[in-house]
């Protein structure tokens, strides 16, 4: 073991707890691996931190606490999970983590971080031509499009190469994986309990800092830390399965037979056209009310539930920020992801329109629409019957609205959160 580097980043790892103390848990959870020659520090998705002596010795105290707190990104971000639901693969995993470190660089430091800054080589979203503030899903598919309309990558930020923990693909230079029994191997790392349990001690230790009133915790950490243990009160899985049954006849998760493909048995009666199995995906949307008359209590409500289908599903979903006009129309997996944009007036008609205008381009069976309550309400000539609207009206107003949704849609009442 190199006992400079070590000692460099036992240092770095104390500035992080001074300069974040609510990722002081996380820090201490973490293992750090010493892997000389990967020229970096990355993660793995048991929350092991490699790094490389030689870098953290050039690097400092300051720049390896940087490189801590990116790292960190990564792993609370769950950017493993998220990548591999995604569909990255070792073809575009350096695509991946470029658009991965754009999202955590560009709001990873703060006015109070005396004497930490990025390195010159660190990706940032104006190195690319993108703006501020996108989800990293965000960032990979503007890359995607670029590469697709055979546009060269022009930014100054370095190919990033931060392991597993990021992009989902394991490295050559990664342990295996931990094991369960004491005789092992003794690669160290954490199980998904361990892990679950770190998270949730670190979402609530920002609640508790965001709480003090101070603003020094990123916007985005407190969202994100609001909706971590948040328990939704709609069982989506049942209410999903009621409306795709009669939007596109089947219920999610099951099958049914279709001669759109041959049947694998085909060989076996020459003579008998013989159906496959059909597995279709449910396309859901989600409206999340974002005018003037949200309160904080009745948005966190709504970005759990929103949460809470993205987990049902497995799969991505688009939401859309509206107030009387759509803010913003995103592909998410993650509640972190999403951007609430808005404070004006209240018309959820307006996002309505325009699902239902762009379903040929972007299909949409179920619709839900998340407010409080206080907005106009579609007639039945302006939704196609095949897309399927759930209303979830929260806050003290939500009984009042429930009479008022249209008897062909559906209405489920939540409570906000206290």
């Amino acid at each position: 073991m190199d006992k400079a580097a070590r000692e460099i980043l036992m240092a770095a790892r104390i500035k992080a707890m001074v300069t974040r103390p609510y990722f002081s848990k996380a820090l201490c959870a973490a293992t750090l691996v010493e892997k000389p020659g990967i020229g970096t520090m990355a993660c793995d998705a048991y929350w092991r931190i490699y790094y490389d002596p030689q870098i953290v010795k050039t690097w400092g105290v300051q720049n390896s606490t940087v490189g801590l707190l990116h790292e960190l990104g990564h792993l609370l971000g769950r950017h493993s999970a998220r990548a591999k639901a995604l569909g990255v693969t070792a073809a575009d995993h350096r695509v991946a983590n470029i658009a991965q470190d754009e999202a955590i660089n560009c709001c990873l430091l703060h006015p109070t971080d005396r004497g930490l800054q990025l390195l010159p080589t660190d990706a940032l979203p104006k190195h690319y031509g993108h703006d501020d503030g996108l989800s990293w899903e965000e960032y990979y598919a503007l890359h995607k499009k670029d590469q697709a309309a055979g546009k060269p990558q022009s930014g100054q930020g370095k190919p990033g190469n931060c392991g597993s923990g990021a992009t989902g693909v394991p490295q050559s230079w990664e342990d295996a994986a931990p094991q369960e029994d004491a005789e092992g191997g003794g690669q160290g790392g954490m199980n998904a309990v361990e892990i679950n349990a770190v998270i949730s001690a670190t979402a609530e230790a920002i609640r508790q800092e965001a709480a003090k009133g101070r603003g020094t915790v990123p916007a985005g950490w407190v969202t994100w830390a609001g909706t971590v243990d948040a328990k939704p009160q709609v069982r989506w899985q049942s209410v999903l399965q009621r409306q795709v049954r009669s939007a596109v006849r089947f219920v999610s998760g099951q099958s049914d037979y279709s001669y759109s493909r041959p049947s694998r048995r085909a060989a076996a009666c020459p003579d008998v056209i013989l159906p496959s199995m059909r597995r279709p995906v449910v396309q859901v949307g989600a409206i999340v009310d974002a005018s003037g008359s949200m309160s904080e209590a009745e948005t966190k409500a709504a970005l759990v539930e929103v949460q809470a289908i993205c987990k049902s599903l497995g799969n991505p979903i688009r939401v859309l920020s509206v107030d009387a006009r759509v803010h913003s129309d995103q592909l998410v997996s993650n509640v972190r992801q999403v951007k609430v944009v808005g404070g004006g007036g209240t018309s959820m008609n307006a996002g309505i329109r325009h699902v239902v205008k762009s379903r040929r381009k972007v299909p949409c069976d179920v619709l839900v629409v998340l407010t409080d309550g206080g907005t106009d309400f579609p007639s039945r000539n302006d939704v196609p019957r095949e897309l399927h609207l759930i209303y979830v009206l929260i806050g003290g107003g939500a009984e009042r609205a429930k009479s008022q949704v249209p008897g062909w849609a559906q209405a489920v009442v939540v409570k906000a959160a206290a």
